[in-house]
This record gives C-alpha cells, sequence and structure tokens, in this order.
C-alpha cells in the first residue's frame, strides 16, 4: 500500500501560494507579496458570485468592475476592490458568512492590508455598498431562479441587464478600469471592449 502524500505545511503560518507565485501571509500584515493588482483581478476573475449557482459563470471580477461605475466617482476604486480579500478568501455566500464570525474576522483583515496598499479609507463608503446591494439585485434578477430579489428584500435592481463575461474578458475590463481609475502606465496595454454599463 503506497503511503498518503505529505501535505503541504506553511513555513511562515497561514499563507496561501497565490497564481504569481507568491505567497500571501494572513497574519503579517505588513507583508504584501501576492496583492498585486493582476493578481486580484486574476483570482476575482476566476470567483464565481453566489457560490457558483447562478445559471451562467458570473464572476467577481465583472461584478466589482460594474459596482466601481455605479458608485460616487470619488469611490469608484473602492468600489473595484470592495471584494478583494475573496481572492483571498473565495466567495463564502452571505448567509453562511453570517455564521461565520472567524471568517468575518479575517475578511475584516485582509481587507485591511487590502486598503493600506491601495490607499483606501476605511470603511466601505455608503455609496459603494448602495452598488453592491443594487448589482446583488440586478444579479439575482436576470441570474437566479425565481424573483430572488424581491424575496431578499433588496433595493430595486439596475435598468440594464447582466451579460456575463467570460473569465479572461472580467479580468481584462477589471484590469482596465483600475488603470482608468489610477492612471498606472505598467500595466499591459488592452484592447477597448465593448462592456458598457450606463
Amino acid at each position: 500500500m503506497s503511503a498518503e502524500p505529505e501535505q503541504y505545511t506553511p513555513s511562515g503560518g497561514a499563507e496561501i501560494l497565490t497564481c504569481c507565485g507568491e505567497y500571501f501571509q494572513f497574519e503579517n500584515m505588513a507583508d504584501t507579496a501576492g496583492m498585486g493588482i493582476e493578481t486580484i483581478a486574476h483570482a476575482l476573475a476566476m470567483t464565481n458570485r453566489f457560490g457558483g449557482h447562478t445559471n451562467v459563470p458570473y464572476s467577481v471580477a465583472q461584478h466589482s468592475f460594474i459596482v466601481s461605475r455605479h458608485c460616487a466617482p470619488e469611490d469608484a476604486l473602492w468600489g473595484l476592490l470592495h471584494d478583494a480579500s475573496e481572492a483571498y478568501l473565495n466567495d463564502i455566500v452571505r448567509p453562511a458568512k453570517q455564521t461565520l464570525p472567524d471568517y468575518k474576522w479575517l475578511e475584516r483583515r485582509v481587507m485591511d492590508k487590502v486598503c493600506d496598499l491601495y490607499r483606501l479609507p476605511w470603511d466601505m463608503p455608503a455609496s459603494v455598498e448602495e452598488a453592491d446591494l443594487r448589482m446583488c439585485a440586478t444579479e439575482a434578477r436576470d441570474l437566479l431562479p425565481g424573483d430572488t430579489w424581491r424575496q431578499w428584500g433588496l433595493p430595486e435592481p439596475y435598468e440594464f441587464r447582466v451579460y456575463p463575461l467570460d473569465w479572461r474578458t472580467a479580468k481584462l475590463v477589471f484590469l482596465k478600469r483600475y488603470k482608468q481609475l489610477t492612471r498606472v502606465t505598467s500595466l499591459e496595454e488592452q484592447p477597448d471592449l465593448p462592456v458598457e454599463y450606463t
């Protein structure tokens, strides 16, 4: 009988290997390895909203992009990064999250690191929270069965419909939005994409 494979044991405490090849540290607040914007964009583009229970795949990256377009302009970078912790913790559905106080504490720690690195004020601006809830309603209307957004007591959905992008395109629009908001020039130039939610 073959031996069980040896399990990975973190050498530096609680950490995960990210898609960029760096280890993200949960406990070391000063360590920003694995927190580059392309790493966050990639992970969010590969992460489905609603625990994957939408009628087709729909990413957190696309959700974040749309939220950033509909919150107050001064809060747009916060809107883009409001779910950045999910690049490291995955997207835990809200009802389950309410029963996991340790998860919520860890989520707050990760967002503290994001806010420090990307110079975002804490707490989440009200306009981001409002856009996030309206997007939840819009996504539920367009991508989930039944009339769930009304049952959940969410605000009115936006008038536009959500058309899910493939993960590569969702990653590109997320990065393009980041570049637009920060005027970063070091990211690879991306072509114009026909994605507008106005």
